[in-house]
């Protein structure tokens, strides 16, 4: 991995990881969601140099009858995964959602549910198979705390380069025009220095 930048993206530019990661194995081969062009969602990725190599969608939805944002469609290149790609992901999405509300929830594969705790989910109510993927999953939230890094703190500026897809997802376009890029603060570069060898740690 070279220097990781968080960028945002169009809904568009979400669809090569959607459906290599999200629809590799599933009935449905569908990339797109209802929610994608709501008033309020907002679409972020990862950049490892000039590939795209994570994305995420967040929705404003309550749960609960409480304002909050949903986390969907959250995906990582295979090669990348369990190496701290997805944590960054998810703690840059969850500073902006700060912004806003106070709770993100999702509806998580099993399998990932291990990710999720480790970073202040928990689990909120009986597992379910889910009707478009086929897989078990259960709806998880996280009580956010008032941003100690407001996301207004966070350097934003034009990304002239394009991009491309991670090489595990050559079925769409080889470049994509990403929206905005968000330099990262100290302590989030932090967590990148903590990532490790995908041979020592999976999720």
């Amino acid at each position: 991995m070279t220097d990781l930048t968080i960028v945002e993206l169009s809904a568009e530019q979400t669809h090569p990881l959607r459906l290599t990661v999200l629809r590799s194995d599933t009935p449905s081969s569908s990339v797109t969601f209802a929610e994608d062009d709501w008033a309020g969602t907002f679409h972020l990725g990862v950049l490892d140099g000039e590939s795209l190599v994570a994305i995420s969608t967040w929705i404003p939805r309550p749960h609960h009858d409480e304002p909050a944002i949903q986390l969907r469609g959250m995906a990582t290149a295979p090669e990348l995964q369990g190496r701290g790609v997805g944590a960054l992901l998810l703690e840059a999405g969850c500073e902006r959602a700060a912004a806003s509300t106070s709770l993100v929830w999702a509806r998580a594969r099993d399998t990932a549910l291990p990710f999720y705790l480790r970073h202040g989910f928990v689990v909120d109510g009986d597992g379910f198979v889910d009707e478009h993927t086929a897989k078990p999953h259960h709806i998880i939230a996280r009580r956010l705390r008032q941003a100690l890094h407001p996301v207004n703190r966070i350097a934003i500026s034009p990304l002239t380069k394009s991009a491309h897809v991670t090489s595990s997802a050559r079925t769409a376009q080889s470049t994509a025009s990403m929206g905005t890029a968000f330099a990262l603060p100290p302590w989030m570069k932090s967590i990148r220095r903590d990532l490790v060898p995908s041979s020592s740690r999976r999720r």
